[in-house]
């Protein structure tokens, strides 16, 4: 059974090695430790047989929340586990009173471009040569909550 959790200070070895495991544009444990530390951060990771197979890094602004970074096992892909952390995201934000959340999504990567359609996520603009590593576009999607 998968179960959703904050992510704690336990979960850095963890989290950095599936950083390195899922992106190429991997983030440093540094960064991961500052997220973690961050009073306005919403880290949620999901769990099978105790073990982290997704995870959802969000900054949570004072009118709205700013999706960071998702990370989905290979294997775990297809299981709509990005699916629930960004759902139980939508519920933390009701009931901050938070309205929108905002997102950056590479140009190439329709599986979860059309994952945030599903979740009526709408593209606001691109970031022409946002990532780094390659230089690719990102499209900006937000969405507005009831």
């Amino acid at each position: 059974m998968d179960r959703i959790r904050k992510i704690d200070f336990n979960d850095l070895p963890s989290l950095e090695t599936l950083e390195k495991l899922i992106f190429k544009d991997n983030w440093s444990k540094k960064i991961i430790e500052n997220q973690i530390k961050n009073c306005d951060s919403i880290n949620l990771l999901v769990t099978k047989n105790k073990k982290i197979i997704a995870y959802m890094f969000s900054h949570k602004y004072e009118d709205f929340i700013e999706i960071e970074r998702i990370g989905v096992l290979m294997e775990e892909r297809r299981n709509n586990l990005a699916e629930k952390l960004l759902k139980k995201t939508e519920n933390i934000a009701n009931e901050c009173g938070i309205k929108k959340l905002l997102l950056e999504v590479r140009e190439s990567n329709i599986s979860a471009i059309n994952l945030y359609k599903k979740l009526n996520y709408k593209k606001d603009s691109i970031r022409k040569g946002y990532y780094k590593i390659d230089k690719e576009n990102a499209l900006l999607m937000s969405k507005k909550l009831d």
